[in-house]
């Protein structure tokens, strides 16, 4: 408990409720016409109380893209948020039942944990873990599809086979392979069907392997084709990345083919609902706060406290959300692979990390 409250700091996650950014200004005539033209589809289409709409673009702004990305490797890159639109995990939260829209019990206000009662299947459809012999078995979700990429290969079904080539990519990388030692062979054993087994049980499994840092999977093609590239870069997300401009920003459009679906008061709706999103690349702070507060940015997380009553009075329209942001990692380069087991040096004195932990302003 002690080291995550090293690092826990409160952050604003700060919506604007403007229209859109993406959505430029028009003439006075242009704007006059959609007005009358919007008042007539207002007129023939009654909405339900509460039904959501599809369409428009969200431009968000979170703490990933305050630098440049190195790579777009899960295992290489340095901001793994900028994958999540397009590439999943094997496990998630069950932030639709149990989050702020359904039992409200816990607030995943956290990127890189979830607890194990709150862990659902993402690409899995179920995971169980058995004794004898000791073995984690992963069934995976059928239904999914990898979106494909012209000169990179065609749309197919995500299956087994490709979370095992993915775990055993992890397995036998020379960085990250370290922190599944504890995991002897993977074998995919039918089409929708994964067998891990191990030489010890490791309790942080599930975010070591299923959703935590560099856990999402690429397909072998991308791999093949050359995974630091974006052009490369296909997934089974809820988007598809369309362009990426260094210093300015990365681009998503909706995925048609998505398997996801929400229950929003007892009905289903397919995800995603916008038809693009966009991730500004704004390493400045002001800027980014400038940026949501002439209404360029949609959203901006991690907004520093400082600027919390000036956003108040400038800008009284925006929807501020305190979270506590209890970041999991920061301390792993103690450890060998980040396991928190095996201390290397010069962390394997004592002195050391006790020096740290007093030069660590808390």
């Amino acid at each position: 408990m002690r080291k995550k409250m090293l690092w826990m700091g409160l952050s604003w996650l700060i919506a604007a409720t403007l229209v859109l950014a993406s959505c430029g200004p028009a003439d006075s005539g242009e704007q006059e016409e959609e007005e009358e033209e919007e008042e007539e589809e207002e007129e023939e289409v009654v909405k339900e109380e509460g039904e959501p709409q599809y369409g428009g673009t969200l431009t968000m702004m979170f703490y990933g893209t305050t630098t440049e990305p190195t790579s777009w490797d899960p295992l290489r890159g340095n901001i793994g948020a900028i994958m999540d639109p397009y590439l999943e995990k094997l496990i998630v939260g069950d932030v639709l039942e149990r989050g702020p829209r359904g039992t409200n019990e816990y607030a995943f206000d956290s990127y890189e944990w979830v607890p194990d009662e709150f862990a659902i299947g993402g690409l899995l459809e179920s995971y169980e873990i058995r004794n004898d012999p000791l073995q984690l078995v992963f069934k995976v979700r059928q239904g999914i599809t990898w979106t494909g990429r012209e000169g990179v290969m065609e749309p197919r079904e995500f299956t087994a086979y490709d979370v095992e080539y993915g775990l055993k990519r992890y397995q036998n990388d020379g960085v990250m392979g370290i922190r599944i030692k504890w995991i002897d062979t993977i074998t995919a054993t039918d089409k929708y069907t994964v067998v891990c087994d191990l030489n010890t049980y490791h309790a942080a499994w599930r975010y070591i392997l299923c959703f935590g840092w560099g856990s999402q999977l690429l397909p072998k093609e991308t791999v093949d084709a050359g995974p630091d590239d974006w052009r490369n870069a296909v997934g089974t997300g809820p988007f598809i990345m369309t362009d990426y401009t260094v210093g300015s920003s990365i681009t998503y459009e909706k995925n048609p083919d998505y398997w996801g679906k929400t229950p929003i008061n007892g009905k289903y709706y397919q995800m995603p609902f916008i038809d693009k999103l966009i991730f500004p690349i704004i390493v400045d702070e002001s800027t980014r706060v400038a940026a949501l507060r002439t209404g360029k940015l949609d959203l901006l997380n991690q907004c520093k406290l400082r600027y919390k009553d000036s956003l108040e009075s400038s800008t009284p329209e925006l929807v501020r959300i305190e979270s506590l942001i209890v970041p999991t990692n920061r301390v792993n380069f103690l450890f060998e692979g980040g396991n928190s087991i095996t201390a290397v040096e010069p962390f394997t004195d004592i002195r050391v990390r006790q020096a740290m932990a007093i030069a660590i302003d808390r």
